[in-house]
């Protein structure tokens, strides 16, 4: 909650709500990924999935919000790999309803998260970095049928220039330590890359 948070019954918060229920599903998935990964503790790995399971799918509502609100969408659709419903998010996001002339976030008087939020989102639209894995491209709108990013930073001490037309990528280069390992995934394309000793690789995408 945030203390400005008046209820008109007097309380400000929820039993179960959406967010809270993701954090905890993204926490039982990490915490199984550890004890697999860790061959320790099988049998709270076994109850940690099965608590997962067992949590009710939610719903994803309305896009219309403002602040960390319209931030968690765009991010959570861009994760869900909808370039065209991220970016209409976005939209209403640096609407001047939403967005003051200075860019600060209009969720009043303001909030940064608003900020952050939109502008991770935009990442996310183009690159998404996951332990092992960075995929290029996942949410690419249709209203971005060409663009580049430079130097964004990636897991692993890795980073990305990439370049894009008609929707696909045209150059895509990694830079980080030499010998550092991932794998590269567009689509259904998918490479395992292992940085030279010059610690720079062009890919063919």
């Amino acid at each position: 909650m945030s203390p400005e948070n008046l209820h008109p019954f007097g309380a400000s918060t929820c039993a179960g709500p959406a967010m809270d229920s993701q954090i905890l599903r993204d926490l039982f998935a990490h915490v199984a990924e550890a004890a697999q990964i860790l061959l320790k503790d099988a049998a709270f790995r076994r109850e940690v999935l099965a608590a997962r399971a067992a949590q009710k799918s939610l719903d994803l509502r309305g896009d219309l919000s403002t602040g960390w609100a319209i931030g968690w969408r765009i991010n959570l659709w861009a994760r869900l790999g909808d370039g065209d419903r991220t970016h209409r998010i976005l939209k209403l996001l640096l609407d001047p309803s939403r967005t003051y002339p200075n860019l600060f976030d209009a969720h009043p008087p303001f909030q940064i998260d608003g900020n952050f939020g939109g502008t991770n989102g935009m990442a996310e639209m183009i690159v998404q970095s996951r332990p092992g894995e960075i995929e290029i491209l996942p949410a690419l709108p249709s209203a971005w049928p060409e663009g580049w990013l430079k130097g964004v930073r990636l897991r692993g001490a890795l980073a990305l220039d990439l370049t894009w037309a008609g929707g696909k990528p045209t150059q895509v280069v990694l830079t980080g330590p030499a010998g550092a390992r991932t794998r590269v995934r567009y689509r259904e394309t998918v490479q395992e890359i292992v940085l030279p000793r010059s610690g720079r690789l062009s890919l063919s995408v």
